[in-house]
This record gives structure tokens, C-alpha cells and sequence, in this order.
């Protein structure tokens, strides 16, 4: 009786960026004062990648503006990762630019590598407006059980933070009253906890962020 080998050759597929998301979040300061509103850019990339070796292939992800030879690097000890309808994305949620300065309105490449070397790239374009006009930014309020959101914005996000800055859960508010037992309901905060709110400017194509509320 004769004996078949089978022999399976390890491949080495290169990575493959399926998708990918940016945006800008303006960032309001401690510093902000009613008469002067201060904040900071930051910047989201996350991208869905596939390697056909193995989900845990991929090992570094780069954001690189090749004009002004800038870039950010991104792997398992710093990256973020998110499930989303099922999808695995990775990436950061805020990346900044030396001394708090605006990011170039530019061209970036997006590369992401695996652990043998091989890569996948694509571009993106950072083209929304620089700020110029006065901002204004949301505002979290409590009075007794009862919350209130006061905005000139419609689309609102309530994040959880834990006293480590570790996001706890995100809630989207329809409604800028809310009460307390809602809260509870969705996010389940404890003493100690911070709570964020952010605001989309559709019109601009920025996020807005105002500063921590502690629950």
C-alpha cells in the first residue's frame, strides 16, 4: 500500500484595504472662554484590511503626507479596534499634528503592512475647510433627573469614559432632553465616569467635541 504525501506550501498573501474612514473632530480646550474659543484638530483613520494568512497578519498601519514628509504609525500595542456590522476595523481615533497645529489639507497615503513585509496602500484626501468662523460647541447640562443638550446641531453622540479614559459604551441622542433613568438605561455610568458629547456640523464636515462632563 502506498503512502500520498501532501504537501502544503505556507502562502504569503499581501494584505487588502477594503474600506476606510476618516474624519476631523474639533476639540474644544480647557483653556475655551466664552469671549475666545479655543480647541485642537484631531483625526480618525480606521480601515477594514484582509490577509488571506491570517487575521492577525496585518501588524502596522501608517497615515503618510509624503509634502511635508509627516506620518503616523499604528500597531497592536496603539491601535483601536472597533466591530461594526460585523466588520473589523482598525486604527486610531486620535491622531494629532505637532503642538496641537491643523492638519494639512492634502493628500495621505494609507498603508497597511503584515508581518512579512508585504503591503497594500490607498489615498485619501483630507479637503474639508480649515475653521475660520466662530465656533460654537455643545453643551452637556443636568438639572436633578433631567439632561438637556443645548446645540444649534441635530446629530449628537453621548460617549462613556471610565476614570482610565477607557470608552465604556456610545449612545446617539435623537432628543436634547433625555432624563436620567434613560441614561442609565443605555450607558449604565457609574460614580467616577466622564461623559463626552459631540455634535456633527453637516454643513462643514467636521465633528465638534465639547469638553469631559463629570457624571
Amino acid at each position: 500500500m502506498g503512502i500520498i504525501l501532501i504537501l502544503s506550501a505556507c502562502s504569503n498573501s499581501p494584505p487588502e484595504i477594503l474600506q476606510n474612514f476618516w474624519e476631523i473632530t474639533l476639540v474644544e480646550s480647557p483653556d475655551s472662554t466664552e469671549e475666545l474659543v479655543t480647541f485642537r484638530e484631531e483625526l480618525s483613520i480606521f480601515t477594514v484590511s484582509r490577509d488571506d494568512d491570517g487575521d492577525d497578519e496585518i501588524e502596522s498601519v501608517f497615515l503618510i503626507q509624503d509634502e511635508e514628509e509627516l506620518f503616523w504609525e499604528l500597531d497592536k500595542d496603539n491601535w483601536e479596534e472597533i466591530e461594526l456590522q460585523g466588520e473589523k476595523w482598525i486604527g486610531g481615533s486620535s491622531l494629532l499634528m505637532m503642538e496641537d497645529e491643523p492638519f494639512p489639507r492634502s493628500s495621505y497615503r494609507l498603508l497597511v503592512i503584515d508581518r512579512s513585509g508585504q503591503r497594500d496602500e490607498t489615498s485619501i484626501a483630507i479637503s474639508i475647510k480649515r475653521v475660520l468662523d466662530p465656533l460654537v460647541f455643545p453643551r452637556l447640562s443636568r438639572n436633578g433627573d433631567d439632561w438637556e443638550i443645548q446645540s444649534p446641531y441635530d446629530q449628537h453622540i453621548i460617549r462613556l469614559y471610565n476614570g482610565d479614559s477607557i470608552l465604556k459604551g456610545q449612545i446617539k441622542i435623537d432628543n436634547k432632553n433625555f432624563t436620567q433613568r434613560f441614561l442609565r438605561e443605555q450607558l449604565k455610568p457609574s460614580s467616577g465616569d466622564v461623559l463626552v458629547l459631540s455634535a456633527q456640523d453637516v454643513s462643514k464636515g467636521w465633528v465638534l467635541q465639547s469638553l469631559p462632563f463629570q457624571y
